[in-house]
């Protein structure tokens, strides 16, 4: 078994990896080196910061964490999308397609369906060609990043080149619109 016992718990029933971790009867490796950052990063600095219960350092903007406070829920809504869009492409050479915004629920200003929208703005906006769907709340456009939000174990894929086929796809699979059917 690989996890992260540092990870949030899971939503559902069972939590597998601290049940094992915390019964004492099941052999541990825990990995400690990080390569995906420099060991001075300001991500792996805060995140031991929050792994020993500390505040990490918000004043430093320097760095590749930088804190921007918004008091109001719409603010934040719209400085969210206004980072996707412009600033960190920009300002870090992070293309948008590069980016992940997560959001801790699904409803209000921050929540993932407001946040969506924005981003669609932003992101994709109408073009003259480019075909959209209405699906109950949703508006899906060609050239949108999607996210499988729950598991499907019966639908058959193909890859656009065909190199690759297989059943199922699973929550957190990430995909984009390629084209839209009139039908």
């Amino acid at each position: 078994l690989v996890g992260d016992p540092d990870q949030l718990p899971p939503v559902g029933p069972g939590n597998l990896l601290s049940d094992l971790r915390r019964s004492g009867r099941v052999a541990e490796v825990r990995l400690t080196e990080i390569f995906r950052q420099a060991q001075e990063s300001a991500i792996v600095m805060s995140a031991h910061a929050v792994n020993r219960g500390e505040c990490p350092d918000l004043s430093n903007r320097a760095g590749d964490v930088f804190f921007l406070r918004r008091l109001d829920p719409e603010q934040a809504a719209k400085t969210v999308a206004e980072l996707c869009g412009r600033r960190l492409p920009r300002n870090m050479g992070i293309p948008p397609d590069q980016i992940q915004v997560l959001s801790p629920t699904r409803r209000y200003a921050t929540g993932t369906a407001h946040l969506n929208r924005l981003l669609q703005e932003a992101l994709n906006p109408p073009e003259t060609g480019k075909r959209e769907r209405a699906f109950g709340p949703y508006l899906f456009r060609e050239g949108d990043r999607v996210m499988q939000i729950r598991n499907n174990y019966d639908i058959l894929w193909t890859r656009g080149d065909g190199s690759e086929s297989g059943m199922g796809i699973f929550n957190g699979d990430i995909g984009k619109i390629i084209s839209i059917s009139p039908g």
